[in-house]
């Protein structure tokens, strides 16, 4: 039996899962941003994130142009909030305020779509659009923090950069890799 046909498809699929997820690094107390953009020109019509460790709970629901707390974890209540409440452009980023360190964990973001004929083009059982994993800092790390005057903002900028790097070379070992199996 040949093998090479599953190798090449698993060295694809994992590939694939490493340019998904984004690492953001912050520390207690900064407000950050996920950026997440829909994939698509149509209508966004629902966002929902989530933690991937709590079952049931959003970290945010927004459906019918407003925010819809009665799913909401309780630890995220007034915390979050859309980047852009008219998701233009399909900018649908999250905004977490005065992280903490439970805050760190796997988000993902989730939408539902619609063309202009109001059929769904993305929905919310389907895979997530975009996937972060954030590592918040501990107290005892804060102090090496934000010198006076910059900006407490993180998130589009801090962290990604190295996460874009490694992504790319999983991406280029694995496209090297399934390229020799073919051979």
């Amino acid at each position: 039996m040949d093998i090479k046909p599953y190798l090449v498809f698993i060295s694809i699929f994992v590939s694939v899962l490493a340019v998904q997820t984004d690492q953001i690094s912050a520390k207690r107390g900064q407000k950050v941003i996920l950026p997440c953009t829909a994939p698509s020109n149509d209508r966004v019509t629902t966002v929902e994130w989530r933690r991937t460790e709590m079952d049931t709970e959003y970290v945010l629901s927004y459906r019918n142009s407003k925010y819809d707390p009665t799913e909401q974890s309780s630890c995220f209540s007034k915390r979050v909030e859309l980047q852009d409440e008219q998701m233009k452009n399909g900018n649908v980023s999250l905004v977490l305020k005065d992280v903490r360190t439970n805050d760190s964990g796997t988000y993902e973001s989730r939408i539902t779509q619609k063309d202009k004929n109001d059929k769904k083009t993305h929905h919310l059982d389907g895979e997530p659009i975009c996937i972060f994993q954030l590592s918040v800092a501990a107290a005892s790390d804060q102090h090496q923090g934000t010198k006076q005057g910059e900006s407490k903002d993180t998130g589009a900028k801090n962290g990604r950069f190295g996460s874009t790097v490694c992504q790319m070379v999983v991406v280029v070992v694995c496209s090297l890799f399934s390229a020799w199996l073919v051979l």
